[in-house]
């Protein structure tokens, strides 16, 4: 049996001229630092490197972060055929230079910081870009020795459970879980059941009760909401035995339902799929939830009746071990560790709503001797780029993930009801924190003694809401703490308060082959905000009703 193959940890970054044009690529390593000035010699040298290396068995793993970028200036676009790439939903996640005994990792699939956070995170600051050869050659070195550092903190840290980084830290998560905690066969129940499992899976819940400017803000944040969920309860078996629930039948905590909901509750707390996105609202619809939901809905005053639905008689806690472990490691770890424990905590579950569906990037000569191509399929550079269907893996169960996302949103909804019933107006709500303003006698702890308990994040003088991801906070120094999703922080300020911002954005891989653009070019865009909330009516307290919807379905 040949010997497992060594790795060899070292980073690359490059720099371009912001046309599509690179002109410096930096590679860093244990032994030193390189830079080219060429893609011929940048490539040259990483495959003399490969293939010394070659001879002790020795594969190298070569490190950038936002690889995607950094890849099409290291091979072009020529020569991006000769890898073998690797997509996750919308998104490149890792590759390999075919033949060529080198993998490509990328930190922001592991940690989602760019190079100035992790820079900050693991004790080098990042430079700042200053005209000249010579100081973009130290800025470019800087920035793969960020990289590089923080590749080897990430190998540390899986090297403890015995394992090698694999492309996302979710993979990797779910590989540390099967392997030291579960050590139990993992499949799929039947096909009907993931199927259903999946509409019945929302993400955490992000809802704008108000829009404007607020004064007098609390924000709370719950103590690890997802491992909370994770532990709180049982689970059922998914590919145990379970019985079918026809029509009128009871529901239980961890079963999967087709319901009929009539909701005329003032705070409705069911989430469903529009095609404008999910909304918690009133009025008469069907579809999948988890048991755990409707008790909350029905305690809540909505109407449920069950169409059909499955009852699992098997249960199981599937992340106890692995919850309580991750628990005591970061709670005394400090620095980064303790940054590498939390989110490997989160990282598990959604592994188990994992679809078999993928993007495939190939050679356009393998391409065109397929037996069945895809109808759908781009051509670029020559490479053929397309999705593609696929069974789900034997993880891919949808119920577990369904289940502890049920169990936040209803965590979340009960604290709501709380902060209200004592004087609060709540403003809004994301996955794991709740905004409202009032109720100055509701007292939270900064720091919450368990896993589930709300804390206070900080109270602020004012908030102004725009929508669903877009807010800002005002401290009691008049800075403003803006969030608003998709925009870059440059460009934050500009869109939050007049409703559209331009900034320069580059034109990503797939998106250039769709378009027949250059990749990695930065061209300017704008974006102007959508949501409006004129068609909103108000109550007293000036917050919204929520939306009403009649006789539709999903699933």
């Amino acid at each position: 049996m040949r010997k497992p193959a060594n790795r060899f940890i070292a980073s690359f970054d490059t720099e371009d001229d912001g046309k599509g044009n690179p002109y410096l690529w930096a590679i860093v390593h244990e032994n030193g630092s390189w830079y080219a000035q060429t893609r011929v010699k940048a490539l040259e040298y990483i495959l003399t490197l490969a293939r010394d290396l070659r001879q002790s068995n020795t594969i190298l793993e070569l490190w950038a972060t936002n690889l995607e970028y950094d890849l099409v200036n290291l091979y072009g676009p020529e020569r991006l055929k000769e890898l073998n790439l690797t997509f996750g939903k919308s998104y490149l996640v890792g590759a390999a230079w075919t033949g060529h005994n080198t993998i490509f990792r990328d930190t922001v699939r592991h940690i989602p910081l760019s190079v100035r956070e992790l820079g900050e995170l693991v004790g080098m600051p990042k430079l700042e870009m200053v005209k000249g050869t010579t100081e973009n050659i130290r800025y470019c070195i800087r920035d793969a020795t960020i990289t590089r550092r923080t590749a080897k903190w990430l190998n540390n840290i899986y090297s403890e459970f015995g394992i090698t980084p694999k492309q996302t830290l979710a993979s990797c998560a779910l590989t540390i879980w099967r392997e030291k905690y579960w050590k139990r066969e993992v499949r799929l129940p039947e096909i009907e059941i993931v199927r259903n499992s999946k509409e019945a899976y929302h993400g955490g819940r992000t809802e704008a009760f108000a829009n404007g400017e607020w004064c007098n803000i609390t924000v709370l944040d719950v103590a690890s909401m997802f491992p909370w969920a994770m532990i709180t309860k049982s689970f059922p078996l998914p590919w145990g035995p379970f019985k079918r629930i026809r029509s009128g039948g009871k529901i239980t905590d961890n079963g999967v339902y087709l319901a009929k909901i009539e909701s005329q509750c003032e705070y409705p707390s069911l989430p469903f799929r529009t095609g404008k996105g999910t909304v918690y609202a009133n009025g008469e619809w069907s579809a999948w939830y988890i048991g755990h939901e409707l008790l909350y809905a029905r305690e809540n005053g909505a109407k449920v009746e069950i169409v059909k639905g499955y009852e699992f008689l098997e249960e199981c806690e599937p992340f106890k071990e692995y919850v309580q472990a991750f628990f005591k490691l970061k709670n005394s770890a400090k620095g980064p560790a303790r940054l590498g424990y939390k989110l490997l905590l989160n990282a598990l579950y959604g592994k188990f709503g994992q679809t078999g569906d993928k993007v495939r990037a190939e050679p356009l000569e393998k391409f065109v001797n397929k037996r069945n191509p895809p109808d759908d399929f781009r051509i670029w550079h020559g490479i053929a780029i397309y999705s593609e269907k696929g069974a789900p893996p034997p993880w891919g169960n949808n119920i577990w993930s369904a289940i502890i996302t049920a169990r936040a949103r209803v965590r979340l909804a009960k604290e709501m009801q709380r902060v209200r019933g004592l004087g609060g107006t709540v403003l809004y709500c994301d996955t794991d924190s709740i905004i409202y303003a009032g109720a100055e006698n509701l007292e939270y702890p900064e720091k919450a003694k368990e896993a589930g308990d709300f804390e206070l994040r900080g109270k602020y003088p004012k908030i102004y809401i725009a929508g669903k991801k877009e807010y800002g906070l005002c401290d009691f120094d008049g800075k403003w703490e803006i969030h608003v999703k998709g925009v870059p922080l440059a460009a934050r300020e500009e869109y939050l308060f007049k409703g559209e911002a331009s900034y320069q954005k580059p034109t990503r891989l797939r998106e250039a082959a769709r378009r027949g653009k250059k990749a990695n070019e930065w061209n300017e865009v704008s974006k102007t905000r959508k949501v409006n909330f004129n068609n909103r009516t108000l109550r007293h307290d000036k917050t919204f009703h929520p939306i009403l919807i009649k006789g539709q379905e999903n699933g």
